[in-house]
């Protein structure tokens, strides 16, 4: 098992300051991002995070009340990691992050101040049958009582409080740490940014951009599955691969619209970080997307490429795009985060016997 410690991060931070220890099967990308920013909300906490790394977006460099333990180990492995750095580390509470790690709400952890946030369920995936559907709904269920779920959506939080009766919930809004620029049409380049899986649904996305009228760049930011990279660039589309995050909000903020295509969501923060890179964001109609306030104007591929025309040839429809990510902007904030993360920490979960 190979480890990397950010030690330095650690000795900066006075012993007598509140631990949170957070957990994570997959550190990259957009959980990394949530992580880096909730720690950022909260200064006043040292935060330690233990993970198995994945490649992915270069994102945030963490704060320096944080400090990153990445292993290459199992999900059990990693487990048993928390137990002793729970141990070691004494933290005011522990926070879960996805599903994977989600399980660890059936351990034996010393403390009760369990919270765990899924960023999306995953019986809400789109990419399974519905016995596995049903599988991952009945290990939420039994763990619920067990944690605070921490939900970025209050569809997520709908579907977290649907899993049993009095579960602990929270909403913990993700936020953008890009500075904001005003919103505006700079050019007729489309953008999104993901990784080129299921969940990001790039066929969905090639189908949209089969049925523009019009001419446009079109960017894809990520990568993933080699086959589904191929179609996307055998369409004329443009895919960079993982940049650094400098170069990101750059590109993104380059262009004249942000396309959200995904099968299924919790709150992505790529598109929080486009609005704030002065790129409005249009999004396919799922629930979670619908629940944050974003423009939502069709689920179906030949729908979302007719909003996407009206968008660039109509200013009242422009400025309609404009106003719904201005109250997403307004509404997905540092100060709301770092407010419900108090709440969270501070939470008792329910104690393991007590469950059913």
């Amino acid at each position: 098992m190979r480890e990397t410690v950010n030690a330095k991060a650690h000795e900066c931070v006075h012993a007598t300051t509140p631990r949170i220890l957070h957990v994570t099967e997959a550190l990259g990308g957009g959980i990394h991002s949530a992580i880096a920013s909730w720690a950022a909300a909260t200064p006043e906490l040292d935060h330690m995070v233990i993970a198995r790394a994945r490649p992915s977006q270069a994102t945030y460099a963490w704060p320096i009340n944080v400090t990153p333990s990445l292993h290459e180990t199992s999900l059990a492995g990693l487990y048993r990691e928390s137990v002793r750095r729970e141990q070691a580390y004494k933290p005011h509470a522990i926070h879960l992050h996805s599903s994977k790690a989600g399980v660890f709400r059936a351990g034996r952890y010393q403390t009760r101040r369990i919270i765990y946030s899924p960023h999306c369920f995953a019986f809400q995936r789109q990419d399974i049958g519905q016995l596995m559907k049903t599988f991952y709904r009945g290990i939420e269920e039994l763990l619920a009582p067990r944690a605070v779920i921490a939900s970025v959506s209050s569809e997520e939080k709908e579907q977290a409080e649907s899993l049993r009766e009095a579960v602990r919930t929270v909403l913990v809004p993700n936020y953008s740490q890009v500075d904001p620029r005003p919103l505006d049409v700079t050019s007729r380049t489309i953008v999104t940014v993901g990784r080129i899986l299921p969940q990001k649904d790039p066929r969905f996305f090639m189908e949209t951009v089969r049925h523009l009228r019009s001419d446009y760049d079109i960017i894809w930011i990520g990568d993933g599955d080699p086959v589904l990279r191929q179609e996307l660039i055998s369409l004329g589309i443009d895919v960079t691969g993982w940049l650094p995050m400098d170069d990101l909000v750059r590109r993104v903020g380059r262009a004249g619209l942000y396309l959200h295509t995904a099968s299924w969501e919790g709150s992505p923060l790529a598109t929080l970080e486009a609005i704030n890179s002065g790129t409005a964001v249009l999004s396919r109609d799922i629930p979670s997307m619908r629940s944050v306030g974003y423009e939502v104007p069709s689920a179906t591929p030949h729908g979302l490429a007719a909003a996407v025309e009206k968008y660039f040839a109509d200013p009242s429809y422009r400025e309609t795009v404009f106003n719904a990510c201005k109250i997403i902007q307004n509404e997905n904030s540092q100060l709301m985060a770092a407010q419900a993360l108090r709440t969270a920490y501070s939470t008792r979960a329910t104690q393991p016997q007590e469950t059913t």
